[in-house]
């Protein structure tokens, strides 16, 4: 009776799995807070969506995070995964800080003010290429 009964689940088979789910969930946050307003000022909010241009691309590539896990996790070859989200994860964290460089810069940027959709975008990218980091090294 010193054994306790043996379930399904193997603790180290299932090392990282948690921490890698942040891939597809920082991506799905990134999706939805892209929606979200992302910049203020005397009760006016612009989302990313309502200032479009670029930061369309942004938006693409979250999806390309959420898409390219599950197609790879389907395919059961998640370790593949690694290169497209991070890939994805960069390009959208390289436009975002090349854009809010371009704001600080620009004429009255003191009057306006970062909000919930553009820092939890930013985080939920970062959290990507954490999740990324913590994919399984094979696929067994």
């Amino acid at each position: 009776m010193d054994q306790l009964p043996r379930s399904g689940w193997d603790r180290k088979s299932n090392e990282g799995a948690d921490a890698s789910l942040a891939a597809p969930v920082g991506g799905f946050v990134a999706l939805v807070c892209f929606f979200m307003p992302w910049v203020g000022c005397m009760g006016q909010n612009i989302s990313a969506s309502d200032a479009g241009g670029i930061l369309w691309l942004v938006f693409l590539a979250a999806a390309g995070i959420v898409g390219a896990y599950f197609h790879f996790r389907s395919q059961r070859r998640l370790k593949e995964a690694k290169g497209p989200i991070i890939s994805c994860a960069a390009l959208a964290l390289v436009i975002m800080v090349g854009k809010y460089l371009q704001f600080l810069s620009s004429e009255g940027s003191q009057m306006f003010s970062l909000r919930f959709g553009s820092i939890a975008t930013f985080f939920g990218l970062v959290a990507s290429i954490y999740g990324a980091s913590q994919l399984p090294k094979d696929d067994s």
